[in-house]
């Protein structure tokens, strides 16, 4: 009778256990279903081709590629920005794609997340009771700012480097919950994640200084096994990172004065992230990219100081220091992130920057604001409240969610979104190209914000970027001239080398003039501008004089106007651009349009 008394409890324990785990494993399920309906199901994207440039050069440039093909020449090519690990995937999808007869990119990118959010879950049900750790489970699967890692297909990256960083920190929690020595093999598997993490993308690179941190009390009496750890990581880290280096191109800012350009990236650094705070805290107002301007900047910056201080002081009088080694960790990913903006200046602190640290903040703040079982307690005594909050926040995160997917399903309402919550200059640029390949009845709304764009950048050129408000406004015109997107695309990319001044839109307007029929203009208007402009000046790059000396050969073949000499004007022009290495290319680009012009007429 005794031992069956004894026996009784255990039992029951395991059933409740049991019971837990069901629930846990049931709401993931739901959780996982959910997030598949808002990225894959609404709508379908598995027409969707590869949105943004980076995506064309970086991910398209692997189709019809072979691993070996990848190992052996791709991960050495200049300015390939290759990430092994994430790239592998890339080729899985085109491979998949071609099975299947449908692109796989986003359904890929959404099944890792859904793998990504059950380690998260596995980690917080490590340090907070199982009520809290779904809470937090669920937030950071449905919060909006991850849309841009899922949807965006370069930034996978983001995501395969968060979840091989998230699987060597469960490790490492889970190795300091037991007693004794560290195993060799621990080590071994935690260089393992951090160089798969690194070769999907950096942020993780000061990851094992809080792996030390965690076990270094473990290995006192033999640190042999650490020493060893911290010169291996050290050692790849290194290596990967000047390999990096050496075979991609710097983007930092060089037009500015260094003093100068040191303080805006420091500016911009710290107003990104007082960005990333607002985007957190308030998510309705999806921004895809930064800007300087943007009024919640300081914002976010005031509600960061006022809840780190909060926080701090609660923590403080509370006794509660058990969420401050994950909020050192969240630091320690975000870091690298915010270094990243001080070496350029476009797209600060975008919304994947704050993906990989998110786990670590929310659980880091969730232990200092109280113990594992004053949550426990919290939540049972608060159920009903509890459930009903949580599930009418998470449904307002699932429609804030949704459209912003919905954003991502095309890069003209995507672009078209971003110029009007930030006036980006990025975001003029890819939204002048999908205006430009669509035509003119596009930008009939636009037209007064392209005008006045324009205006206020014309005493003001952007260093990385051109004004796209006169670039939109030239190919619109251009529009009125039916050729097709792979030749215009062609010219918005000679248009944007220009600078895209008013001077330097010569050749897309004298399109529409020649349509027209009114060649006076155009062979006016093209004498003007190239016998005013410098190579070196910021009208004219070789590539464009290479296409106006194209537009002007096919116009010296039709009968000049009255007083103008065609063949002397060639001639000049010829010799005084002789030094330059104009390409055949860009010639023939101008010289076959101006030609279809011309026949149209």
């Amino acid at each position: 009778m005794t031992k069956g008394r004894k026996k009784q409890p255990k039992k029951k324990t395991k059933v409740i256990t049991d019971a837990s785990t069901k629930i846990s494993y049931s709401v993931l399920l739901g959780l996982a279903l959910l997030l598949c309906a808002i990225h894959l199901w609404i709508p379908s994207p598995f027409s969707r081709p590869l949105l943004d440039l980076d995506d064309l050069t970086y991910v398209g440039a692997l189709d019809n590629m072979t691993i070996g093909t990848y190992f052996s020449e791709r991960l050495w090519q200049a300015d390939s920005l290759s990430f092994p690990a994430r790239d592998l995937t890339y080729l899985f999808d085109f491979y998949l794609s071609k099975a299947l007869g449908m692109k796989t990119f986003i359904m890929t990118s959404t099944l890792l997340f859904c793998v990504y959010v059950f380690a998260a879950w596995n980690l917080f049900k490590r340090i907070v009771s199982p009520a809290l750790a779904l809470t937090l489970t669920a937030l950071l699967a449905l919060h909006p700012i991850n849309v841009e890692v899922l949807q965006w297909v370069i930034s996978r990256k983001h995501l395969l480097a968060s979840l091989f960083a998230i699987i060597a920190v469960i490790l490492t929690i889970d190795t300091k919950a037991k007693a004794g020595a560290v195993p060799g093999k621990v080590f071994a598997g935690l260089i393992l994640l951090y160089a798969l993490s690194l070769l999907s993308h950096p942020p993780a690179m000061l990851l094992p200084a809080w792996i030390v941190w965690m076990l270094w009390p473990q290995c006192k009496k033999s640190p042999m096994k650490l020493y060893c750890f911290i010169l291996s990581s050290a050692a790849f880290a290194l290596w990967w990172i000047s390999f990096q280096s050496s075979h991609n191109r710097d983007y930092s800012v060089g037009e500015n004065p260094d003093t100068d350009l040191f303080s805006l990236k420091i500016t911009n650094g710290v107003l990104g992230l007082g960005r990333a705070v607002w985007q957190l805290v308030a998510p309705i107002q999806q921004a895809i990219y930064f800007d300087a301007t943007q009024p919640q900047n300081a914002l976010g910056l005031c509600i960061l100081v006022a809840l780190s201080f909060l926080l701090l002081r609660h923590s403080k009088k509370s006794g509660l220091r058990g969420g401050i080694y994950l909020l050192f960790l969240g630091l320690l990913f975000f870091l690298p992130q915010l270094a990243f903006t001080f070496g350029r200046n476009d797209f600060t602190m975008a919304d994947r920057f704050l993906f990989m640290p998110l786990p670590y903040l929310l659980a880091g703040a969730s232990l200092c604001l109280k113990s594992p079982q004053e949550w426990s307690e919290t939540i049972k005594n608060n159920r009903s409240r509890w459930i009903f909050g949580l599930g009418c926040l998470c449904l307002v995160f699932s429609v804030i969610t949704a459209n912003a997917s919905l954003l991502w399903r095309n890069e003209l309402p995507l672009f078209k979104h971003c110029v009007r919550q930030t006036g980006s200059d990025r975001c003029w640029w890819h939204y002048s190209r999908e205006l430009f390949k669509v035509g003119c009845p596009m930008v009939t709304e636009e037209y007064d914000r392209m005008k006045e764009e324009l205006k206020n950048r014309a005493s003001n050129p952007v260093a990385l970027y051109p004004p796209d408000g006169a670039l939109i406004l030239s190919t619109c015109e251009t529009t009125a001239y039916n050729i097709s997107n792979a030749e215009k695309t062609a010219e918005i990319d000679a248009l944007a080398k220009l600078g895209a001044t008013p001077q330097a839109l010569t050749f897309s307007r004298n399109l529409l003039s020649i349509q027209e029929g009114d060649l006076t203009t155009a062979y006016t208007r093209t004498i003007e501008s190239f016998l005013q402009s410098t190579v070196d000046s910021t009208k004219f790059s070789v590539a464009i004089l290479g296409v106006i000396e194209g537009q002007l050969r096919a116009l010296c073949e039709v009968p000049s106007p009255t007083g103008i000499n065609c063949f002397e004007i060639l001639q000049t022009f010829k010799a005084k651009y002789a030094k330059n290495d104009i390409s055949s290319k860009s010639i023939s680009l101008g010289y076959n349009n101006t030609r279809a012009a011309l026949s149209q007429r």
